[in-house]
């Protein structure tokens, strides 16, 4: 597969995590308005998540990937789908975005973001990991596709993350530290725990993929153009056995 232009890929990151904050941070704002404990808060806190979420990974998926995500992007350099260079840059890319999407949404509506701590209480350490291993085993499982699924099964994640933790960060560490800043009570030690939990989280995730998805153990650019067809069990497959061919 043809790589995408660097540059392509940092504004995409840049813009897509600006985007997603601003979603999260909107999901918050109708729990607030409602009412953090009401029933109709959490279903269109949760809604607006889930498709907020697909809407973002679908137009910027095909601009940049959209990993919007730190975990993401390392995970991608580790199992060697794309450069540490580039992950550097995603990075870089993805906590500018994210800030500038915050300081924004945050000057819209100062009032709502000053009362944002019923609708996004301290999130527990548990919370953090299974957010953070269900989304990236969910990404790794459909990063081969260059489809509809791929927003669609990532939308439908984080609205059923949002149920199962009661929070809108989707294990994404980007979104902890933005939800955690406009926390009362949220100590650094207490941020540093959930990003340690969820980084945990992560590697189950990675190693539990190897075993459940052919497309993770192969190289190359991610996410790919057409899934891996080869039907041997994980990544067990031995390299010098191997042969190149056409389907």
């Amino acid at each position: 597969m043809r790589r995408k232009p660097l540059s392509r890929v940092v504004l995409g990151e840049l813009l897509g995590s600006g985007v997603l904050v601003a979603v999260v941070l909107a999901s918050g704002a109708v729990r607030v308005q409602l009412g953090a404990l009401t029933l109709e808060s959490a279903l269109l806190g949760s809604v607006t998540l889930g498709f907020g979420y697909g809407l973002v990974v679908w137009p910027f998926g095909s601009l940049s990937g959209a990993q919007t995500s730190p975990s993401v992007s390392i995970v991608a350099s580790v199992l060697g789908h794309q450069p540490w260079r580039q992950t550097a840059l995603r990075i870089a890319s993805q906590i500018l975005g994210a800030a500038t999407g915050f300081s924004l949404m945050v000057r819209l509506a100062p009032d709502t973001f000053t009362n944002v701590n019923a609708a996004h209480p301290v999130p527990s350490i548990l919370g953090e990991g299974v957010a953070a291993f269900g989304f990236i085993l969910v990404a790794l499982g459909v990063a081969h596709r260059r489809d509809a699924t791929v927003p669609l099964a990532l939308g439908a994640l984080a609205t059923a993350s949002f149920w199962m933790t009661g929070r809108a960060t989707v294990g994404n560490p980007l979104l902890s530290v933005t939800v955690l800043s406009l926390v009362d009570g949220a100590t650094p030690s207490a941020m540093l725990s959930a990003l340690s939990v969820a980084a945990i989280g992560t590697g189950l995730a990675v190693v539990t993929s190897r075993f459940l998805f052919f497309e993770v153990c192969s190289r190359g650019p991610w996410p790919r153009t057409t899934p891996n067809r080869s039907r041997r069990a994980g990544c067990r497959r031995s390299p010098g056995r191997t042969r190149s061919t056409r389907t």
